[in-house]
């Protein structure tokens, strides 16, 4: 599922759809500086994003699943439905959301979704889901 979309159109965007920065204007990240890959997801956790381009980092969600950070402006995400046992489904996401940083999240069941990332970028990221009906 993809939650988060590149719109650089000036017609208007699509409900669910994030207006971003074009990519030229940020640099690639020197991941190096971060630390060792993968990244545990905490370090989105940051008042302000990192003002530079995560795409191709490998990060971690606390559980140990793994993903590796999608290109500029566009966003990916998988479940592990487990059938007549819900408490077991899993739902991940990750986006990465120019500059609002890259956002991330995960469901477990009927547990309120956690979130990653800065608070702009979870909000934006909450709004485009509303938009399109993602709880």
């Amino acid at each position: 599922m993809i939650v988060g979309s590149l719109c650089l159109t000036l017609v208007g965007c699509s409900p669910g759809v994030i207006n971003l920065e074009p990519k030229a204007s940020t640099p690639d990240c020197n991941i190096s500086n971060l630390g060792p890959e993968p990244l545990p997801v905490a370090i989105l956790n940051r008042k302000t994003p990192l003002h530079c381009d995560m795409a191709n980092t490998w990060m971690r969600f606390p559980d140990g699943q793994e993903f590796n950070v999608p290109k500029w402006g566009t966003g990916a995400g998988f479940g592990t439905p487990e059938v007549g046992h819900p408490e077991t489904d899993v739902e991940y996401t990750w986006d990465n959301l120019a500059q609002y940083g890259v956002v991330v999240s995960r469901k477990v069941g009927d547990k309120p979704r956690q979130w990653w990332g800065s608070p702009e970028g979870i909000a934006k990221e909450k709004e485009s889901n509303r938009e399109i009906g993602v709880k």
